[in-house]
């Protein structure tokens, strides 16, 4: 996980030994920012979104405590580390009270206490981070499959010529003609699919468990990318290494691509109307072009074939049985869903 690092210090010295321990402790970051007094980074720190500021205490203009008090007054979940040169509890005091993350003296500060400070920071981070996913799954799922506006700013963002992209994973569903199959409840992270690495120009905003054995996830595609689709079965082979691993046999359902991003319940509803037949697709991924949809003229031919059939078996005829076997089998991939065709089934079954 690399970390975004934004630096306040009234001293250039103390921000360039800084980075350079940084640097020499291999610490996975970046430094997005940097400032000399705290009204600087005010400004700042709110466009740049650091995983994690270090801030110097005394400083001109406005000191670090001020800073940290008008940020966190703003955002909670910004986590600030205060330095200060000397042994002041006050001063940490103080920080703890406002709700900083920590408090350290600049003398301590070398690479091992870097590497346990940054290994501390990023476990917390990742856990914060999955705890507010938790409500962002729940408000996806919801806005999906009721068209609430729920979803939160950083997944619904205005650009230029942004499209928006479904892709639903769907467990393979099994048929059985004997007994109702019992299978085990599949556990996939979706927070972990959300921070795959996907192709460049693809972006996964969020992954939800829809209902058991279904899984959405919301992607943009950036208007730099001209084959969308082709970025789009890149980033389900990703997707699918994830599952692999999982040993599940999934299907890949893609929506159309829109630039409005309200209509993507819709796009939803389109999928779903469509999930119930896949039982009788072998492709991977499904798009708009084979996704294979109900012909409700066959639905009577069906009925036709299996009073056929029976006839057949009751007067021994084998070859003609064959024959309207054959042809229910074919014919009902076109017009019933899961349901019906495992009934279907079993009516055969018990001839």
């Amino acid at each position: 996980m690399k970390l975004k690092i934004y630096l306040v210090d009234d001293e250039p010295m103390a921000i360039k030994y800084f980075k350079l321990l940084l640097q020499e402790a291999k610490i996975d970051c970046e430094v997005v920012g940097e400032a000399m007094n705290g009204a600087k980074a005010l400004h700042e720190i709110p466009a740049l979104q650091p995983d994690l500021v270090f801030a110097d205490i005394s400083m001109p203009v406005m000191d670090g405590l001020l800073m940290a008090e008008k940020i966190l007054s703003e955002n909670r979940q910004q986590k600030i580390i205060l330095m200060t040169s000397y042994r002041d509890f006050d001063y940490a005091k103080r920080g703890m009270n406002i709700g900083v993350s920590d408090y350290i003296l600049k003398n301590e500060l070398s690479e091992d206490y870097l590497k346990k400070l940054f290994g501390k920071i990023e476990q917390d981070i990742m856990k914060d981070n999955r705890a507010r996913y938790v409500m962002l799954e729940y408000n996806t799922r919801s806005f999906l499959l009721t068209s609430t506006n729920v979803i939160e700013d950083r997944i619904y963002k205005t650009k230029p010529f942004q499209r928006y992209i479904l892709l639903s994973v769907i467990k393979r569903p099994q048929v059985s003609v004997s007994s109702r199959l019992q299978e085990e409840h599949t556990e996939l992270d979706c927070y972990r699919l959300m921070n795959l690495c996907y192709p460049q120009g693809i972006t996964c905003r969020v992954f939800t468990e829809i209902s058991e054995g279904e899984w959405c996830g919301i992607f943009f595609i950036d208007s730099t990318v001209s084959d969308s689709m082709a970025k789009i079965k890149e980033a389900i082979a990703v997707v699918n290494q994830e599952i692999i691993l999982k040993c599940e046999d999934c299907v890949f359902m893609i929506s159309k691509s829109t630039g409005k991003f309200m209509k993507l319940p819709q796009l939803y509803g389109e999928l779903k109307s469509k999930m119930e037949y896949i039982y009788a697709c072998r492709e991977l991924v499904l798009t708009e072009e084979n996704m294979m949809l109900p012909i409700k003229d066959s639905a009577v031919l069906a009925e036709q074939l299996i009073e056929e059939l029976a006839s057949a078996l009751d007067n021994e005829n084998t070859e003609y049985a064959k024959q309207q076997l054959d042809a229910f089998f074919k014919n009902s991939l076109l017009c019933k869903n899961q349901w019906n065709y495992t009934e279907d089934l079993r009516s055969i079954y018990r001839f």
